[in-house]
Order: structure tokens, then C-alpha cells, then sequence
């Protein structure tokens, strides 16, 4: 009870902070009769002429993580092969398999990506509705301090690496493609770098808002609000719940619709030149889930860690004074006993040597271009970048953006160039500057788009022009 009503005081605080620092909030207005109000997973899917599977896949430690597909294109019937090319959408923080299925067949991340001839599995990680359950039956809930142990690492070395040999089993497939959005990019960093034979299971990585560390600070003050409230409230409710749930504070949201909305489109959404606003309900009606109050401190250890100017991704630090607030915690560790070691062990980037694409975007608050050009320069074989220089496209455009999803069909096209069952093998796409776009179709080419610069490591070829510092 203490945590839910600390929960409740510290999401009306921010959201009125940023309700007030903004001087013309964006005009979302919730839209009640949505034919997809209610819906299920299933109904979101099936309702737009898609099949839905559902798999359950077991992980090394005994959680049941559920995972979705849609074998095959729009309206293709249950008679019909699966397609050859294999794409698996990892889902990102506080988000389930159901992020890349809420919206029309043209501007959806897992449609668009069925009706291009891929066989979509949608990933799911513990925490959620999808992987809340273990092999013994229980439904573990926020009391259950071990089965909430986790952070983003564990999600890749863990739940991605099972969900992976399961859809190559199951396929036959010797690899896929790997689309990661956000955290999902980082918990398949991490898995490349703790298990790097991974690295021949993965033909292409798309990052997209991705990272592998958080950066020092946020540029956006609003942000910046919202950023310290939360790590507060994880240091402060760290002993008294293992799990950051989202439910009683989206109903909270609705309730201050006003200065919720503001906060949607500051960080998720972006204008309406960017999102059809009026989904905002349905989306919500699907996310967000819960993660561990360890990871949410596991994030804040990457922050510090940045702001010391330490680059290095390391494991979680159970010896943090900054962040640890009690010895005496029912779960306590040590770094000692945990890796033999008194700081904890780093993540050899050296280890990711798949083919990696970057895409990032100047209006990405979250993950901002500074700490894309340091992952760009971290990583030892990123082909190909795509920087996006509308200042309107922020961090969760890269997975709704309804009027634009140009970089959608270039992650395909990338993709393509390295799936052994594309038909057509073109070169690898370069980076790309987005404009807009405008309209209800998502466009697969953009006109306002250029090529800003070009970068292989294959080639060592580069233009004079690049994004802006």
C-alpha cells in the first residue's frame, strides 16, 4: 500500500511540473469510440487480416516467457507457407510484444514487416503480462524479490538468447534479423557481449533509439523532472517492492489527462505531424508493464557512471553506496560474491561483431545524438547509419510514427542485404535525414529525405556532411 500511494504522489507531482512548463501543450483528446477500444493482443492482430501464433518458450531459469508471430502477409489464410525471412522485434522498457501490433496495417512496425515477406516474432521479456509466470505454476507478483532479481541484462542473456534458439529451432532457420528498439537493443548488446557465438544467430541489427549506456543528462528540463523523480522514488522503495508497476498510475494518467498528454508527446509521441494522437488510448490500453526497481537502479548506475565519463557498460553494482540505500536488504549481495571481484565486471564491446545499423534522431530526447555518435564509435561493425534531423520525431517515433515510417522500409531494406532468403540483395542502405511526412499512408521513400552521410566499414567511403554536434 505505502509503495502504491508513493507512486501515486510522485507521478501527479512530475506530470504537473511538466504540465506547467509547457507553454502550448500538444492537443491530444482521448477518443473513447475507437473500434479497437477493448481489444485483445489477438483481436488487435486478427482484426487488420493478420494471423496471430502464440509460443511459449521456457528460459534456463524456469520463467515461461510467451511469445507472439505473424508467419505470413495480410489476408493470406492459414493454408498459406510462413515466409522465409525471419525478423524478431524485441520489445523495449516497460513494453510487450504488443507495442509493434497496435495500429493499421500500413503503419505498423510488425505489419509492415509481414506484408515485406518476414516471418515476425514479437518478443516478450519477464515482468510483463507475457512472462510473469514460471514452469511451477505461480504468478509471481511485486513481494517476489528473486523472480524481480533482473535487469536489461539479464533480458538479453536470458529471455532474448531462449527466445532466439526457440525461433530458430522452430523455423530452421541458421539466423535472423534483430530489430531493437530502445532497451531492446541494449539487452542484445549484452547478450553479444556475454555470449558473442550469438553473434553467428544474428545476421543484421537494426538499433533503433538505441544504446548500450545511458548518457550524464538531459538536455530537456521537463525531462530532466521527470528523470529525477523517478530515480527517487527507486532508491526510496527499493526494500519495500521488488517491482515499478505502471497500472494504478495509467489510470491516474486519465485522470489528469492534461498534464499525462503533455508528457505522451514530450517523450513517446511526438506532434500530431508525427502521431495519430487520437490512438493514444488504445495504446495505453496495452503499455506500460512492469519492470524490477533493479533495473530502474541498474539505469541509474549507467547515468553516474557517464556523468564520471566512464564509457564502459558493467554489470550491476551491488556494492553502490550512491544507490544501495540499506545492507539490509531480504536479497543482499555483494560484488565480491556475486563476480569474485570488487568492482562489477565490464561488457566487452570487442564481443558484438554482427552487422549493426544505428538510427537515431535530433528530436530523441531520451537518447539524444551525442550518445548515438559514442555508441557509433564504440561499436566495432556498425555498416550503416540513419539520423533523422526533424527535431519533431522523438524517441518513440522510431516505433509509432503513423504519417512517416520511411525508416521502417530501410530497416527492411537492410535487412534484406543480409538475409540469405531475400530474393533481392541490395547494397546496404546509408544514412538518411527524415522529413515529416504527411497524410494516412506511411510512405516507403520520403521526399524531403537526403543522404547526409555515408558509412561502411566494409567500404571506409564518407561524405564531408554529418549531423550536427
Amino acid at each position: 500500500m505505502w509503495t502504491t500511494q508513493a507512486a501515486l504522489v510522485l507521478l501527479s507531482g512530475f506530470l504537473h511540473v511538466i504540465s506547467a512548463q509547457d507553454e502550448a501543450e500538444p492537443n491530444i483528446e482521448r477518443q473513447v469510440d475507437d473500434p479497437d477500444t477493448g481489444r485483445t493482443m489477438r483481436g488487435l492482430v486478427e482484426s487488420k487480416g493478420y494471423e496471430l501464433e502464440e509460443h511459449s518458450v521456457v528460459t534456463s531459469d524456469q520463467v515461461v516467457i510467451q511469445l507472439h508471430r505473424i508467419p505470413y502477409a495480410r489476408n493470406s489464410g492459414p493454408s498459406s507457407e510462413p515466409n522465409k525471412k525471419v525478423v524478431f522485434l524485441a520489445a523495449p522498457l516497460f513494453c510487450s510484444s504488443s507495442f509493434y501490433i497496435d495500429d493499421f496495417p500500413n503503419n505498423t512496425v510488425a505489419f509492415i514487416f509481414a506484408d515485406s515477406g518476414y516471418d515476425v516474432w514479437l518478443g516478450n521479456t519477464r515482468g510483463t503480462p507475457y512472462g510473469i509466470r514460471t514452469t511451477d505454476g505461480q504468478v509471481h507478483d511485486e513481494k517476489d524479490r528473486q523472480f524481480f532479481d533482473y535487469t536489461l541484462i539479464d533480458h538479453g542473456v536470458l529471455d532474448i538468447k531462449s527466445q532466439i534458439d526457440y525461433i530458430l529451432e522452430r523455423t530452421g532457420s541458421q539466423s535472423l534479423s534483430f530489430f531493437g528498439h530502445s532497451q531492446a537493443a541494449a539487452s542484445g548488446f549484452a547478450l553479444l557481449s556475454k555470449l558473442p557465438e550469438y553473434n553467428s544467430r544474428i545476421s543484421a541489427f537494426a538499433s533503433l533509439g538505441g544504446f548500450r549506456t545511458f548518457g550524464c543528462n538531459f538536455k530537456d528540463p521537463a525531462l530532466n523532472t521527470v528523470w529525477r523523480s523517478m530515480k527517487s522514488f527507486a532508491k526510496s522503495v527499493q526494500f519495500f517492492s521488488a517491482e515499478f508497476n505502471w497500472e494504478l498510475m495509467k489510470q491516474m494518467c486519465y485522470n489528469i489527462w492534461g498534464a499525462c498528454k503533455s508528457l505522451l508527446a514530450k517523450v513517446i509521441y511526438g506532434p500530431a505531424s508525427m502521431s495519430n494522437h487520437t490512438r493514444i488510448p488504445i495504446y495505453l490500453e496495452h503499455y506500460p508493464h512492469s519492470s524490477s526497481i533493479k533495473n530502474l537502479l541498474y539505469y541509474i548506475q549507467m547515468q553516474n557512471n557517464a556523468c564520471r565519463n566512464d564509457e564502459h557498460v558493467y554489470e550491476f553494482d551491488y556494492d553502490d553506496e550512491d544507490i544501495i540505500t540499506s545492507p539490509t536488504s531480504p536479497n543482499a549481495r555483494t560484488n565480491e560474491g556475486t563476480y569474485g571481484s570488487r568492482r562489477p565486471p565490464a561488457l566487452p564491446v570487442e564481443n558484438i561483431r554482427v552487422p549493426v545499423k544505428v538510427y537515431y534522431s535530433e528530436g530523441d530526447t531520451l537518447i539524444p545524438p551525442s550518445n548515438q555518435r559514442k555508441l557509433i564509435e564504440s561499436l566495432p561493425n556498425v555498416v550503416g547509419e540513419y539520423y533523422i534531423a526533424s527535431k519533431d520525431f522523438v524517441h518513440g517515433n522510431f516505433a509509432h510514427s503513423p504519417f512517416n515510417m520511411t525508416h521502417i522500409h530501410d530497416t527492411i531494406a537492410f535487412f534484406d542485404s543480409y538475409d540469405s532468403n531475400a530474393q533481392a540483395k541490395p547494397a546496404p542502405v546509408n544514412v538518411i535525414v527524415g522529413g515529416s511526412g504527411s497524410g494516412n499512408e506511411a510512405p516507403t521513400s520520403c521526399a524531403d529525405c537526403t543522404i547526409i552521410l555515408t558509412r561502411s566499414n566494409s567500404t571506409q567511403n564518407s561524405s564531408s556532411h554529418k549531423p550536427p554536434e
